[in-house]
């Protein structure tokens, strides 16, 4: 075989390999986004008069980088997610922590607390939500 043919042949098998890893990253991502705590946490960002004031109208959210263990997990009892948000005025994180209810999968997950962690301010986090408490947190 030429040499110029196994170089073709690595090359179609490479871009296969990576389109392959980014349709299952946004797969994942996706499954993540259709959850409940996922729609409760980004409706109660969006919904946020503080978030509002610091990140600006519209709040969209990016995808889920789920190669990230470190950052987003899931195990048997408790999950933490984290989403990047994007407003007019300057761009976040969305912390979502979750713990686990009596029931098998992945839908009997329930919000623990909610962060938001603004660009500017890294060092720093507003509590959206926090389960514990059942409170939601500050409205200005």
């Amino acid at each position: 075989m030429k040499t110029m043919t196994l170089v073709k042949i690595g090359a179609i098998g490479g871009i296969l390999t990576c389109s392959m890893g980014m349709a299952l990253q946004y797969k994942l991502s996706n499954n993540v986004k259709q959850t409940e705590f996922y729609k409760e946490s980004m409706n109660l960002v969006r919904h946020n008069k503080a978030a509002i004031h610091f990140l600006g109208e519209p709040i969209k959210d990016a995808t889920i980088e789920m190669v990230n263990s470190n950052v987003n997990y899931l195990t048997d009892t408790e999950g933490k997610y984290e989403v990047k948000l994007k407003g007019s005025k300057q761009k976040g994180k969305l912390y979502i922590y979750i713990k686990k209810e009596k029931n098998e999968g992945i839908q009997n997950f329930k919000l623990d607390h909610v962060e938001l962690e603004l660009k500017n301010q890294p060092d720093k986090r507003l509590l959206i939500r926090n389960e514990k408490h059942n409170d939601e947190y500050p409205q200005f």
